[in-house]
């Protein structure tokens, strides 16, 4: 009898422990659909460049699903859209620890170290981004210009170039490596550089202000004007290219003009970046908010 009813309590327990093991697989399918949820409205938010309640829904995703690394990777560049540094590095690191080979969320974190200046840690980012997903451009692009502010100049050579093999519609690579193109006395190399990069984008200002610069240092004055104008035409204002605009007309002898320029300069005005960033996780057209 005594073996019967151990048998029976045996049984009445693993039945209880199956019922519960049941259970939480239940809740926690319940927990990651409610994620998902909120996690579908935020990208729709981000969208829309509603940043607050993008952030809102993403931190109910984390909430409703801590387990879930999509969720912090979406908060965190939601928060790294509004510089809110130190709560994406948090996420960031999250995300990672429950998903070590999630590449956009260490490319991401490369962007952030390297916007703080730690390049080394930023570098080390990108390298795991590329051991992750060798042919990533973006991993490869973006370690290049950490490198070069680092001084690295032959070791962001070599990641432009292989950027641009693996995809040779990046104006930000051409961008970059026209610069060192041109620090390196390859004025010719820089040119076409630019102007490819202007064909694949002709709307960045920034493009048009350093293809001035290099016009101007082959003695092309006029072309250099002409570049610098197109630039505060794309971004009034663009405080470096009224500057370099002013140095133009200087060195044609318009001294009325650079006068006019280099006061404008003086004003205030955020430059323009050209950065290659990953967007939110889950989205079709994401495209970052501007802050």
């Amino acid at each position: 009898m005594r073996t019967t009813i151990g048998r029976k309590t045996t049984a009445l327990a693993t039945v209880c422990l199956c019922l519960l093991a049941s259970m939480s697989v239940c809740a926690q399918g319940t927990r990651t659909d409610t994620a998902y949820s909120y996690l579908e409205r935020g990208n729709g938010h981000y969208q829309k460049g509603d940043l607050d309640r993008a952030l809102a829904d993403f931190s109910l995703a984390v909430s409703s699903d801590p387990r879930l690394a999509e969720a912090w990777y979406n908060r965190a560049v939601a928060r790294y859209d509004k510089r809110d540094w130190e709560g994406a590095l948090e996420d960031l690191n999250a995300a990672i620890r429950l998903n070590p080979n999630h590449v956009m969320a260490h490319i991401k974190r490369g962007n952030l170290r390297a916007n703080q200046g730690a390049y080394e840690e930023s570098i080390a980012d990108f390298s795991q981004a590329i051991k992750l997903n060798p042919k990533s451009a973006m991993a490869w692009n973006n370690r290049g210009l950490t490198r070069q502010h680092s001084k690295d100049f032959d070791g962001a050579l070599t990641d432009y170039n292989r950027a641009l093999e693996l995809d040779s519609r990046l104006p930000s690579a051409f961008n970059n490596r026209a610069g060192i193109r041109h620090d390196r006395g390859d004025l010719r190399g820089a040119l076409a550089d630019y102007n490819r990069a202007i064909e694949l984008d002709p709307h960045l200002a920034l493009l048009y202000c350093n293809r001035g610069v290099t016009r101007k240092a082959l003695g092309d004055f006029q072309g250099a004007i002409n570049d610098y104008t197109e630039a505060i035409r794309l971004k009034p204002d663009f405080s470096l290219a009224y500057f370099n605009r002013s140095a133009a007309w200087k060195a044609m002898g318009k001294g009325f003009e650079a006068q006019q320029d280099f006061i404008r300069s003086m004003e205030s005005g955020k430059e323009p970046e050209i950065s290659l960033e990953p967007s939110i996780e889950g989205a079709k057209t994401a495209k970052p908010a501007k802050p």
